[in-house]
């Protein structure tokens, strides 16, 4: 099978394909044992280690793949006249309690069973086969080594912490599963939980593929988020859950699982990336995904199968980026708890979101700091719950909060993507403040205004402090535009009507002092000030440019 290799290469992985007869070789350790045994191809066991676990004295599996200070021992070329290499199956019976460093490519660890390929979610593989009842209990680092896959592997524990070697070795007590140095994973059907510090930490330049595969339970909840994170990736360091198409399917499988970690799901840094082919990310007790000085892109592939919900009274953003990109396309889904907001963009950020739904929060959306959020057609954006097309009222706070020098743009039709030419639907108020600006409309695409916003009864969309709101033609507004505080609005008819139901006003105080362009452009029309000055001009009159 195919799938997508950072940088946007696609390669075919003829280890994800391989059939038993197809290895090398084939070892099989057996932890059920006391001290654990070691077989060649079907041979008979060989005892490594009167005591399992530890650095000193490596057990079986610790013999063949090579512990942090010791490698692989000498007595497996003298018992078994062959040395792990790649291309060989590595079969695990039991728990191993053993820290690992796997360094040899090209070699896959497996349970009992072997290597399993069932093309489903997470949840689905669960119910089918149950969870994986062989694995590791210890730190395992594969380092510099590609190819390297784990099929139907625990990592951690059933129930309990896990406990990890504290030092020794480079990088001790980091998390359950490291991967540094340029190495490439792959994890199918795998089970990642009960580590005391992150599940999975992947740097280094180095990638992990997750399919299948759920991450769960990991961190102690003290307010680092990188130290507790499900998922954490930095330093160059790329991460891919789930495939853009699996065997003898047209649709998005092998759905991962990342849920109810004490930090936050996925944590991304230093110029790393994640792509979210598929899967859910949820419950995590703080960030669904944090994204500082790196990318992600999100797409649900038109089929809905990328979702990330933050719990329902969480007061953290689902997704949060500073100075970073985010890209959330086809079908993907987004909600907030009811105190935080579905995305948040900080310090410069972009984010592109095409066909997509955005819900919950008290702000669905916000852009601060100098940030940008285009809309690419075919989003639902609601401050409420959203139950298919359909969202609740009233709503909270506001659907779009843009400030501090920041800009929300309609970018129907943008080059360079494959984008169906939709409309936008929002529900809910917008504020644009301290000299941010918003930028609607972009003609009738399908025949339809290409945004439709419903504000709050009552409500409006509000610019104050120096702001600018610019309407284009194809924008129906069930609601009011309030400029305020020195704002301006620009009004023309480029590419369709711009109806209001709530009408234009500039509330004032003292002075007017907000401006419009074209005010015939817009309906109803807007009467200006014919004398800005004069004390009988209304507290609700524009001035004219």
């Amino acid at each position: 099978m195919n799938f997508l290799r950072p940088g946007g290469a696609v390669v075919a992985l003829a280890f994800l394909c391989a059939s038993p007869g197809a290895w090398a070789n084939t070892w099989h350790v057996d932890c059920t044992q006391s001290p654990p045994t070691l077989a060649l191809n079907g041979g008979s066991g060989t005892a490594f280690g009167a005591d399992p676990g530890g650095l000193s004295t490596p057990d079986a599996l610790g013999a063949l793949l090579g512990t942090p200070t010791q490698g692989t021992e000498a007595a497996i070329q003298t018992d078994f006249g062959a040395t792990l290499a790649g291309g060989d199956l590595v079969e695990i019976t039991g728990i191993c309690v053993q820290d690992i460093y796997v360094r040899t490519f090209g070699i896959t660890i497996t349970g009992h069973l072997g290597n399993i390929a069932l093309y489903q979610s997470a949840a689905a593989q669960a119910l089918a086969s149950g969870l994986p009842t062989d694995g590791i209990t210890g730190e395992v680092q594969v380092v510099g080594a590609s190819r390297v896959e784990f099929n139907d592997i625990l990592f951690g524990t059933t129930s309990g912490t896990a406990t990890l070697a504290t030092s020794g070795y480079p990088d001790a007590d980091l998390a359950l599963l490291l991967v540094r140095e340029n190495a490439n994973v792959l994890l199918e059907n795998c089970l990642i939980q009960n580590s005391p510090v992150r599940g999975i930490d992947v740097y280094d330049t180095s990638s992990i593929y997750l399919f299948s595969t759920t991450v769960t339970n990991n961190g102690t909840g003290d307010g680092n988020e990188r130290t507790n994170s499900g998922v954490a990736a930095t330093d160059t360091a790329s991460l891919i859950l789930g495939s853009s198409a699996a065997p003898g399917s047209s649709a998005n499988t092998y759905a991962p699982l990342i849920s109810n970690n004490a930090g936050d799901g996925v944590y991304l840094n230093s110029g790393s990336s994640m792509k979210m082919w598929a899967g859910t990310i949820t419950g995590n007790l703080q960030k669904q995904v944090r994204i500082v000085g790196s990318a992600a892109s999100i797409t649900g592939n038109n089929a809905g199968v990328a979702t990330i919900t933050a719990p329902g009274g969480s007061t953290e953003d689902a997704i949060g980026v500073i100075a970073g990109g985010l890209l959330v396309e086809a079908g993907a889904s987004v909600q907030a708890g009811s105190g935080g907001s579905a995305i948040s963009l900080e310090a410069g950020s972009g984010a592109l979101l095409q066909g997509s739904n955005f819900s919950g929060g008290t702000i669905t959306i916000e852009a601060t700091g100098t940030s940008t959020i285009a809309l690419a057609g075919g989003n639902i954006i609601c401050n409420g719950s959203l139950s298919g097309s359909t969202c609740s009222t009233p709503f909270a706070t506001a659907a779009i909060s843009i400030d501090h020098v920041s800009a929300f743009v309609e970018a129907i039709g943008i080059t360079g993507y494959n984008f169906a030419a939709l409309g936008d639907t929002i529900y809910g108020n917008g504020t644009i403040q301290l000299q941010s600006s918003m930028d609607l409309g972009a003609g009738t695409p399908g025949g339809q205004q290409s945004i439709t916003w419903t504000t709050k009864a009552g409500g409006s969309i509000t610019a104050s402090q120096n702001s600018s709101l610019r309407l284009n033609g194809g924008v129906q507004l069930y609601g009011a535009i309030k400029l305020t505080q020195g704002s301006n609005g620009f009004f023309n008819l480029s590419t369709g009507s711009n109806n209001v139901t709530g009408g234009v006003s500039c509330p004032w105080t003292q002075i007017p002092s907000a401006h419009v362009a074209g005010p015939t452009f817009v309906s109803p029309t807007l009467v200006l000030s014919s004398s800005p000055l004069a004390q009988s001009t209304t507290a609700s009159q524009c001035l004219g440019f």
